[in-house]
């Protein structure tokens, strides 16, 4: 007798790993990444401000002014801060995103760096967040299939070699 397809059979519990949110130096590297941004940032608006009252070129054949590297300054901010939070939120995604710092960090060199110092702090903490280890945590989630499914070895095998059920024994020899 065959099943009705609105019912559902619970297969076994699939384990799955998930960083965890501050971990293995990610916490670290936010906290470093956005104080540099900040002191960026400071600098930045710094120079928007000078650049208002004097219109001085400051890098000679370039043309470009105090406002030009104020606003490129504000910029690289405010991305360092973006990644700074996307690090805390999303540390499996540590190595991408540390590369992302590196880069902005070293064009925060344009517009001054935040007086150097806050182009330390984002670089060493880019470099944090490209070795970090974030620790892994195991996470339970069930997987639930059709009745059908169970009962036709056809479809049972379909899904097995497509990779979207788990690999597990039989219905039938599975123990109690």
């Amino acid at each position: 007798m065959m099943a009705a397809p609105s019912q559902t059979i619970p297969d076994p519990v699939v384990v799955s790993q998930r960083p965890v949110q501050g971990s293995g130096g990610t916490l670290g590297a936010m906290v470093m990444t956005l104080v540099g941004a900040a002191l960026i940032f400071l600098q930045s608006v710094e120079l928007l401000l000078v650049g208002s009252f004097y219109k001085v070129p400051l890098w000679g054949s370039l043309d470009l002014t105090a406002t030009d590297l104020g606003g490129f300054g504000l910029f690289v901010a405010f991305a360092l801060i973006l990644l700074a939070i996307l690090l805390f939120f999303v540390p499996g995604r540590h190595l991408v995103l540390g590369v992302g710092m590196l880069t902005f960090s070293l064009l925060s060199l344009y517009s001054g760096g935040g007086a150097i110092l806050g182009f330390l702090l984002c670089y060493v903490a880019s470099l944090i967040a490209i070795f970090a280890r974030p620790r892994l945590v195991a996470r339970a989630v069930p997987r639930v299939r059709s009745a059908e499914a169970a009962e036709d070895p056809v479809v049972e095998a379909d899904l097995l070699d497509s990779g979207f059920a788990p690999t597990t024994a039989p219905a039938e020899s599975r123990t109690p």
